[in-house]
């Protein structure tokens, strides 16, 4: 959202949960409320959400600020569909949750709409 480039090293040694997503998405727009609220209260502990927009920046822009998103937001418009692909989406689904552990390591996927139990499970021992 800010113009400039990101780099996935920029983020390790820490927990990451990377979201594909979209504005048009409705299961997009209902995680994104819970990544915010754990960004929050966990990033203090290595935790950090980054989400990748499948989307053109204008609505992206807007909607992050109307929600206040407090993690990086990246504009990956369509070529972004291919990464979520490599990183193991096989059907090109949104939203699509990949968690990382601190030494940049896969440890988790997920297709469709997470929820807090799964997350929280996912996240607690990598913290």
């Amino acid at each position: 959202l800010e113009g400039r480039t990101r780099f996935s090293n920029e983020w390790l040694g820490k927990v990451l949960v990377v979201n594909f997503w979209a504005t048009w998405c409705p299961p997009c727009r209902r995680e994104i409320p819970l990544f915010i609220e754990l960004q929050e209260g966990r990033g203090s502990n290595g935790l950090q959400f980054v989400g990748i927009a499948i989307d053109s920046p204008e609505p992206v822009k807007e909607f992050a600020k109307s929600m206040e998103i407090n993690y990086p937001v990246l504009i990956g418009e369509t070529d972004a569909i291919s990464l979520s692909e490599s990183l193991g989406n096989r059907f090109s689904s949104l939203p699509f949750t990949i968690i990382f552990d601190r030494a940049g390591k896969p440890i988790y996927t997920k297709a469709g709409e997470v929820d807090r139990q799964t997350l929280e499970e996912q996240i607690a021992p990598l913290l």
